[in-house]
């Protein structure tokens, strides 16, 4: 399925270079789809481990992962539109620690997990258009807008050795501390980290420019850059993406 929408969109982006002259309709509704990439990074606070502890750990975003956006608007002018847009950017987060006893810090193993991670985007904004009373195919437009965002973050459960010397590895111990082999193994020698799935709704702001190809008076290619910022788990985080896509028009005046 993403295959085929990326297929149309670059499609899309071919046809417009024999674009006819278009434009957004007032009174015209608009909808749309658009694929892209998104890179951001942040370290946020996460869960304790199995046995209960309480320290802080982190996780960290990968350089960059594909997104996935609808969006729709209402033309108030062929100038001026409110839009309403959904984001979804699944990507990956690390777990970022410490284990081990932290009474004593040179027996401490420093670790990173991966574990999937899920923003999920929802925003009403204003879209300003440009050059709209000039014969041309390109039209630029820029937009602001507000909204919420959700952060959904996936479990997991896995072993740390702390020793890499010592005989018992994570194989002898079960995640509760017990021997798998009664009798074979010590539990001080690794240790469980467990992180239940959760999730987190923050604000998002956002800011976006890009331009329309016109190649039919109901259809445009779509290029847009677009920044968010977001504030979910109590932290400051920013994210940029470039999307390429399609809209469709229904209904205004010409």
């Amino acid at each position: 399925m993403k295959r085929t929408l990326i297929f149309i969109a670059a499609a899309s982006f071919l046809c417009a270079i024999g674009a006819a002259q278009g434009g957004v309709r007032k009174n015209g509704f608009e909808f749309g789809v658009r694929l892209g990439g998104q890179e951001g990074g942040q370290v946020v606070p996460c869960v304790d481990d199995v046995f209960g502890g309480d320290e802080e750990l982190g996780r960290e975003s990968p350089a960059c992962s594909s997104m996935f956006g609808l969006s729709a608007a209402y033309a108030l002018s062929p100038k001026l539109m409110v839009s309403l847009v959904y984001d979804r950017f699944p990507t990956t987060r690390n777990y970022i620690g410490v284990a081990g006893d932290p009474s004593q810090p040179a027996t401490q193993v420093h670790f990173e997990e991966e574990a999937d991670t899920t923003f999920s985007y929802y925003t009403a904004g204003i879209t300003a258009n440009f050059l709209t009373e000039r014969d041309v195919k390109i039209k630029p437009f820029l937009n602001v807008g507000v909204g919420i965002v959700t952060e959904e973050r996936a479990g997991t459960t896995f072993c740390i050795d702390l020793n890499s010397h010592d005989t018992t590895t994570c194989a002898q111990i079960n995640p509760d501390g017990t021997q798998v082999v009664p009798g074979v193994g010590e539990p001080e020698a690794v240790d469980w980290q467990r992180y239940l799935d959760d999730q987190d709704t923050g604000t998002a702001i956002t800011f976006g420019v890009g331009a329309r190809w016109f190649f039919k008076p109901w259809y445009s290619a779509v290029a847009e850059f677009r920044y968010y910022h977001l504030d979910t788990y109590n932290v400051n985080q920013d994210a940029f993406q470039f999307t390429i896509g399609a809209n469709f028009i229904v209904g205004g005046k010409e």
